[in-house]
């Protein structure tokens, strides 16, 4: 099938970062008005809302920071580019997918592969990236989560059958 390289939309990057921005103003509206009135559960709700949106805030920034490549497919495999936590210059082979299936996150598409040896294909990744990793296992989105969200010219349903056409490629050659 050769090679297929999808982009990020630098425009949805970028309404990713204002909108965490404005959530951390929120946040911060929130917390003063908390301090003011004496009410901790105001402060704390303020505060958690500021903090997780500050950790959005420097996830996009860094996204936006990291090249426009999302996800390069090949017939040896994939590269994803597509977040903090992403396998980047690490060409995870088709040979250790078990299967490709689309998912939906609190309104964000993704991709979600899930790998025969998750554990071993992914030793390479940071401590922080394992442990996201982690907490979207327990969410029930083991594996390799591509954000479909900032692809340019496809959606999660058409990025997922894209993914899955050079998953049956392989397939078929290797059997």
């Amino acid at each position: 099938m050769g090679e297929t390289v999808i982009k990020k939309s630098n425009k949805k990057v970028i309404m990713l970062t204002l909108l965490a921005v404005v959530f951390i103003v929120v946040g911060g509206i929130i917390m003063y008005k908390g301090i003011n009135d004496g009410s901790i559960l105001l402060t704390v709700i303020g505060g958690i809302c500021g903090g997780v949106f500050i950790g959005f805030l420097i996830g996009a920034l860094k996204m936006s920071r990291s090249g426009d490549t999302l996800l390069i497919l090949n017939d040896k495999g994939f590269y994803d580019y597509s977040s903090l936590i992403a396998t980047k210059d690490q060409l995870i082979e088709w040979s250790e997918v078990r299967d490709i299936q689309y998912a939906e996150m609190s309104g964000q598409q993704f991709v979600n592969v899930q790998l025969k040896h998750p554990e071993e294909t992914l030793r390479h990744q940071s401590d922080f990236a394992k442990k996201m990793a982690k907490a979207n296992e327990n969410l029930g989105f083991s594996g390799i989560n591509v954000n479909a969200g900032i692809a340019v010219g496809y959606d999660g349903t058409e990025l997922t059958n894209l993914m899955n056409d050079y998953f049956k490629q392989y397939e078929k050659r290797d059997v």
